[in-house]
């Protein structure tokens, strides 16, 4: 037997020893019932109710399997003895590395920051953290069609007219040719925000507690708006999704959990969703999407449509997602301090005769109604987007061939900067504006490569 497996088969057999010694370095300095209150404070405090959000995005999933890697393993078997697992049969229905990812996923999306840094005594008398539940998904868009699969809604409120993640009203038409199929008629009407300001009665006060989320009403936000990154009012919208009966359902991807937690914001948001794709990948080497439910039913429900439809999120993606969960408040709070101060850089460009003016108009919350908006539901940090509006549609298109750092490239919430010519991908924006996702590049270099490329224009 070689030395390291004797020291192996060893090992246990060190550790079980026991000694006793009489040394006073030993005795205990504290009495025994107040180190007893002790211990169970701190044990208290280390709970998953109590730790804040990087901790969690590190720790969140350590109960999951009992295992010595400080890295989570990646489970690539489709099938299981079940003679074995008692709960793994199949991968398309379970899989532990899929299971990792949402259950923290689930847990980033309910820490209160706020309460965490209140007293010790505080802290200890109340849970802190609200424990949602998340279900992942092959993409952004799946986590969006089969949410909206899921609802059934006949009524959807959502940015129609300007702006918004043009996945999500692709999926709405094709929900509604599905349906239109047998009924022939269309399954779905969609309304703009601006109609359900006028469509409700703000003296009125339905009870919501019976809706069915099969025949009833949705309002969607998408918050911060895509490109523009304007900030819909989450609690206000709410206040009149209530009024008539609706559900609300907020699409987060710009902002991710770090910046901003609808389902913490008002009990009328049912549902979150994520492109885990953008910031949360945080690296453009993945493809995923998830749905965060407010109770357990919605999201066992989801899982058994997700199984049959088949669109689950690969095994690699899940861990390669675990991994960047890890950094993901580092990231995002970077990226949003580097998006505005950019942003204020390109306002300053404005009628700017230095770079050519050919900036004319900058696309953050800067201004006072945003940013009362900003403060209240994402702690003052925009998102790390931006996006500007050049003088002419030629010098948008170009722009993005003259940057050194910047790369000319759709997606967005990655560590490189990139910037996309919207039009391309959606008509219904305007042809002159560039979105940009700001990276972890420094702040002056970006600066350099945009004044760079304006004035070659």
């Amino acid at each position: 037997m070689s030395y390291l497996v004797n020291q192996l088969f060893n090992f246990n057999k060190k550790e079980n020893k026991t000694t006793s010694t009489n040394s006073s370095s030993n005795l205990p300095t504290t009495p025994p019932q107040f180190m007893e209150q002790e211990n169970k404070n701190e044990e208290n405090l280390l709970s998953e109710e109590h730790l804040h959000f990087s901790s969690l995005s590190i720790h969140g999933d350590n109960n999951i399997e009992d295992i010595s890697d400080i890295a989570p393993p990646i489970h690539l078997s489709t099938t299981f003895d079940i003679d074995i697992s008692n709960r793994q049969i199949y991968s398309r229905v379970h899989n532990a590395t899929r299971d990792r990812l949402e259950t923290i996923l689930g847990q980033l999306e309910g820490i209160n920051e706020n309460s965490l840094e209140n007293s010790l005594q505080n802290s200890l008398q109340n849970k802190t953290n609200e424990r949602f539940y998340a279900t992942t998904f092959s993409s952004g868009q799946g986590a969006t069609s089969s949410l909206l699969f899921y609802l059934k809604p006949k009524l959807i409120y959502i940015n129609e007219k300007y702006g918004g993640y043009h996945g999500t009203k692709d999926a709405i038409e094709m929900l509604n040719k599905f349906g239109g199929h047998y009924k022939k008629e269309s399954v779905i009407k969609v309304k703009d925000l601006s109609e359900l300001i006028k469509d409700v009665n703000l003296e009125s006060n339905n009870d919501v507690n019976n809706f069915n989320p099969y025949k009833g009403t949705i309002v969607w936000l998408e918050t911060p708006l895509n490109p523009t990154c304007e900030l819909e009012d989450i609690s206000y919208y709410c206040k009149l999704a209530k009024q008539i009966g609706a559900y609300v359902v907020v699409d987060s991807t710009f902002a991710s959990p770090v910046l901003q937690k609808p389902l913490l914001i008002d009990p009328q948001v049912k549902f979150v969703v994520h492109s885990c794709t953008k910031f949360m990948g945080g690296h453009s080497d993945l493809l995923g999407g998830v749905v965060i439910s407010r109770t357990y039913q919605p999201s066992s429900d989801l899982r058994i449509q997700r199984s049959i439809f088949g669109n689950i999120m690969g095994n690699l993606e899940c861990w390669l997602l675990l991994r960047s969960l890890k950094t993901l408040e580092l990231r995002v709070k970077h990226q949003s301090s580097t998006a505005n101060q950019l942003a204020k850089w390109f306002s300053s460009q404005i009628n700017n005769k230095t770079t050519n003016c050919h900036v004319t108009k900058v696309f953050y919350p800067l201004d006072s109604n945003q940013l009362e908006i900003c403060k209240k539901q994402m702690n003052g940090n925009g998102p790390g987007i931006l996006s500007i509006e050049l003088d002419t549609k030629e010098n948008a298109r170009k722009l993005p061939s003259l940057l050194k750092l910047v790369r000319n490239a759709t997606s967005l919430g990655g560590v490189e900067s990139l910037i996309d010519y919207r039009y391309q991908w959606d008509s219904d924006i305007s042809p002159t504006l560039l979105r940009i996702s700001i990276g972890l590049e420094n702040l002056n270099d970006l600066i350099n490569d945009f004044n760079q490329a304006l004035l070659k224009l």
